[in-house]
């Protein structure tokens, strides 16, 4: 890892099956010793999230489906102390560790949030993923045995006046997450949705279309509420990349 970041990178493990990895501006929880150095990291989360819009000092940015904290560490640096992140995160395993995280880098603007981002308030339920995963890789909101609160969009954003950058990586939900906004939207400047249409395709784990292809219903939604929805990153060899739709006003 310190080769491919081509700088120094220090794992250790603080049992649980939790490893720490630090690098020189910033320090992961993951779930293996391996992974993507915190150097690489950043510079996807910039990549990826920040394609269309880049977060500006004292910006506010919400992202849901915020892991273990990956992207929060990049967001909380460019948006600085007059800027605020809000992670949300689904999981209850996966929210300890974004906490860690925080913890860690000292991410006094980032407020973690523990709930499920659907299209009503209420208990929902959430998958853990393959057994043994505990959330770590996916968790399908609406199927499996995990618990959790949910919440809206509209709610979640109700105390801010404005939104400069919207992620969502949350393996389907987004098409229910969008019905729960409605007096968000004049709030939001840009948006980032991660689409797991890609699944579907040849060498894939493939799925049920009705949850995983929402690409053309995500782009449709934002196009029908005013905003400019950019072209598809059709030519990226990043199946996954494919498929994020970026869209902003």
């Amino acid at each position: 890892m310190s080769r491919r970041g081509r700088e120094l990178c220090t794992v250790r493990s603080v049992g649980d099956g939790v490893y720490v990895h630090k690098g020189r501006r910033a320090t992961f929880v993951r779930a293996s010793p391996t992974g993507m150095p915190p150097s690489l990291q950043e510079r996807q989360t910039l990549d990826v999230f920040c394609h269309t819009y880049t977060p500006r000092a004292g910006d506010v940015v919400v992202d849901i489906g915020a892991g273990m904290g990956e992207e929060a560490v990049t967001f909380a640096r460019l948006v600085g102390p007059a800027g605020r992140v809000i992670s949300v995160e689904a999981h209850p395993r996966t929210y300890s560790h974004l906490q860690r995280v925080c913890a860690i880098n000292g991410l006094d603007n980032v407020t973690p949030v523990l709930c499920a981002v659907s299209d009503r308030p209420g208990v929902t339920v959430i998958d853990d993923g393959p057994e043994g995963d505990a959330g770590w890789a996916s968790a399908r909101i609406g199927a499996g045995n995990t618990r959790v609160e949910a919440t809206t969009i509209d709610a979640l954003t109700a105390e801010l006046t404005r939104v400069d950058l919207l992620t969502m990586n949350i393996e389907g939900a987004e098409q229910l997450a969008i019905r729960g906004m409605v007096e968000s939207l004049p709030k939001i400047r840009h948006v980032v949705v991660s689409c797991h249409d890609f699944v579907l395709e040849p060498g894939y784990p493939g799925g049920d279309p009705a949850w995983f292809a929402t690409y053309e219903r995500v782009s449709t939604f934002f196009r029908d509420a005013g905003f400019t929805v950019a072209p598809p990153r059709s030519t990226d060899e990043r199946a996954w990349l494919r498929y994020h739709m970026y869209a902003s006003r």
